[in-house]
């Protein structure tokens, strides 16, 4: 099930969450993950989450969260 990235608001490091979605559509507001070794937290960003299938798409976000989210996946791709 596809699970959908974390971003340290401190630092910026990305790490896989707890949280999946598989085929569905989740809003998800101020939700955190835990602390980050450099002493922040991992934290989703707040927006509509949409699995149909295909890749996780977030919208109903600002522009630069969209744009952070597909970085934050290409980059979690990449390891």
């Amino acid at each position: 099930m596809p699970k959908i990235p974390a971003m340290c608001d401190r630092c910026g490091k990305v790490q896989t969450s707890e949280v999946s979605i598989r085929d569905a559509t989740m809003h998800i507001r101020d939700h955190s993950e835990g602390p980050c070794p450099c002493g922040g937290t991992f934290r989703l960003l707040d927006g509509t989450y949409v699995h149909l299938g295909g890749p996780i798409n977030l919208c109903n976000a600002p522009e630069d969260d969209i744009a952070r989210f597909k970085r934050a996946l290409r980059e979690l791709a990449a390891c």
